[in-house]
């Protein structure tokens, strides 16, 4: 609950009572949420021309934290996870693309999830 702009407290699932004019509350999903990044195209080192598409899965960890630090985390994890996906893509050729898929995920997930610590948000897998 943030009363007068400034956090009070963090609520626990249940009802509750709040006064609109002075406080605002936030909901927030603790689930998994799973969000399919829109595809990207790339031109990879060697001058190929490709479509890629992700799909990433993350849930909040601190709501206070998702709450404060970030203006809406669905669509921040999206446009990081994307800028990342298509910055890694781009330094290597296609067919390393292809034959070390594995080894990418691993890399985009630990840099979105190093960046989205802050956040509250913990990644699982991109």
């Amino acid at each position: 609950t943030l009363t007068f702009g400034k956090l009070t407290s963090v609520k626990d699932p249940g009802f509750r009572l709040y006064f609109p004019i002075l406080q605002t509350m936030y909901k927030v999903d603790m689930r998994t949420r799973v969000h399919e990044l829109l595809p990207q195209h790339i031109i990879t080192r060697d001058n190929v021309s490709c479509s890629v598409t992700a799909v990433i899965y993350y849930h909040v960890i601190d709501a206070e934290k998702a709450v404060l630090r970030v203006t809406d985390v669905d669509q921040g994890i999206h446009q990081l996870a994307q800028t990342e996906l298509r910055d890694l893509l781009c330094q290597h050729s296609f067919n390393a693309i292809l034959e070390n898929r594995d080894q990418y995920s691993k890399e985009i997930t630990g840099k979105v999830e190093k960046r989205c610590n802050d956040w509250g948000v913990m990644i699982e897998s991109v």
